[in-house]
């Protein structure tokens, strides 16, 4: 088999073995805190961090996008909540809400089910009540 399909039972133990041998095969080419950060930071394929500086941001996209390149992942659905580090997304390679970044206000993501507010840098949840009283998850409701 040369692939794995999406959505499978074991797709996200298959996808985390990928990182962690494209770590283990790779230390020797980044720094100890990339290696850290990819192990740390990916939630099934989704990578989720944050930095200080833009600078710092273009450097992690950069290095992350390597190694992972390096161990057959291309990764997509780039969101930052600075323009100028999304300019140098190409456009394919950025989340569908700022392919065009003519916008004013930063449009909301969602990461894991989790609403994030890009432009504060906040999580919340958009909750829809359910016609029985079910708590599921973190956002459950109390008496």
């Amino acid at each position: 088999m040369n692939v794995h399909l999406f959505g499978a039972t074991l797709s996200p133990s298959c996808a985390n073995y990928v990182l962690r041998e494209t770590i283990e095969d790779n230390l020797e080419y980044f720094e100890p805190d990339i290696c850290y950060k990819v192990r740390k930071s990916f939630f099934v394929d989704d990578f989720l961090c944050s930095v200080a500086t833009e600078e710092e941001a273009v450097y992690l996209m950069n290095e992350i996008s390597l190694m992972c390149g390096m161990g057959g992942c291309h990764l997509t659905k780039w969101m930052s909540n600075k323009k100028t580090v999304l300019e140098l997304v190409e456009e394919p390679q950025r989340a569908k809400n700022v392919k065009d970044l003519s916008f004013d206000k930063f449009p909301s993501d969602r990461a894991l089910g989790v609403h994030c507010d890009v432009e504060t840098d906040s999580f919340g949840f958009q909750i829809k009540p359910l016609p029985i009283n079910l708590p599921l998850g973190l956002a459950a409701p109390f008496v």
